[in-house]
């Protein structure tokens, strides 16, 4: 959080949304996401102080009824695949259909997932009706009143983290949901490209009941320092390969053919003694 005086002088990069936003009252609230983009927030309450709308304003920001369900769906199963509801019933049903073929094969391979999951993915919907009441979720996952009106699909892991891009429209298909989702469950260190799973997270309040019952389901602290220090090394590291795999176009279940060219010379191949 960054407080800004308007009345000192000097220069901060928050005084820009003044003018975006075209603020002429004050206190007034911006919440800005990581890429940039902005939302003005509504700030002051009838009949409460400014304290109690700062924290009201907070918990808005934080949580809704939506996000807590979503929570418990993090926390209890492999992930969420969230769909955002376009104004093309047509697309929306064919996407919810491909969301459930492609929780369909993901579940069929859990056992040879190399994380113990006990339950396959979720499938969450946000319907036309709700997207208002969700506006800084949607916000957090890049979708604005500009492109409200499309059908999107976000996979998302863990604490609310975003695997891959959000999907829009056509780019929704069986394939990309099942190929994103199996990145999800992945080894970290077979050598994948983990910038694909390193995405953004969803604004929400994670707090010490929803720490306990993850620690209770992966038998393990992930604030435990050695853990975090683990898993620091393993996301540093880079691809092993020259060409990783795009999940948005491989098929990661099936069956991939790819070329190598072998070098013809006339020197011994060495041998290696154990």
């Amino acid at each position: 959080m960054e407080l800004i005086n308007v009345d000192e002088k000097g220069s901060s990069s928050g005084l820009e949304y003044i003018t975006r936003h075209n603020i002429q009252t004050f206190p007034s609230v911006v919440f800005v996401a990581p890429d940039g983009e902005s939302i003005r927030c509504p700030y002051t309450m009838a009949g409460q102080s400014l304290s109690a709308s700062s924290w009201f304003l907070m918990e808005t920001l934080a949580t809704s009824t939506f996000r807590e369900d979503l929570i418990r769906k993090l926390i209890q199963s492999y992930g969420v695949v969230l769909i955002i509801e376009g104004a093309d019933d047509a697309e929306t049903i064919r996407v919810k259909n491909d969301a459930r073929e492609a929780i369909k094969k993901i579940a069929g391979s859990l056992n040879q997932m190399p994380k113990v999951v006990n339950k396959p993915p979720e499938i969450m919907v946000i319907p036309r009706s709700k997207i208002d009441d969700e506006k800084i979720l949607l916000f957090g996952l890049g979708i604005t009143e500009k492109n409200k009106d499309d059908t999107h699909v976000a996979i998302l892991y863990g604490r609310g983290r975003l695997a891959g891009p959000v999907l829009t429209g056509e780019q929704i298909n069986t394939r990309r949901i099942c190929n994103l989702l199996t990145f999800v469950g992945a080894d970290c260190e077979c050598g994948i490209d983990n910038s694909w799973i390193i995405g953004e997270m969803i604004p929400l309040r994670w707090g010490p009941s929803e720490q306990a019952e993850l620690i209770e389901q992966l038998g393990f602290d992930v604030e435990n320092p050695f853990v975090k220090t683990e898993m620091s090394q393993i996301i540093s590291m880079k691809p092993s390969v020259m060409n990783p795999i795009n999940p948005l176009e491989e098929n990661l279940l099936e069956f991939m053919e790819t070329s190598f060219e072998i070098e013809n010379g006339t020197d011994a191949v060495p041998r290696i003694t154990a």
